[in-house]
């Protein structure tokens, strides 16, 4: 999952951090990015599963497949 590139279905915002609390800038459609890793929000409750989120240069974004694909 290191380094993956991956294409924007839709429009995709970057967040601060892994909870995505604060937006930090937007992608539009059409845009590729690499991908850094991947990490779970929620990291620090135990006892509730988190959402998986990509890690991109800047902050967080979602790793729903409605907004992201793998290119490579």
């Amino acid at each position: 999952m290191l380094n993956t590139i991956f294409y924007m279905n839709k429009k995709v915002r970057v967040y601060q951090d892994v909870n995505l609390n604060k937006v930090v800038k937007t992608y539009q459609p059409g845009k590729v990015i690499k991908v850094n890793g991947w990490n779970h929000s929620r990291g620090d409750v135990h006892h509730v599963s988190g959402v998986k989120r990509y890690k991109v240069a800047g902050g967080y974004i979602t790793a729903n497949s409605k907004y992201v694909k793998v290119v490579k």
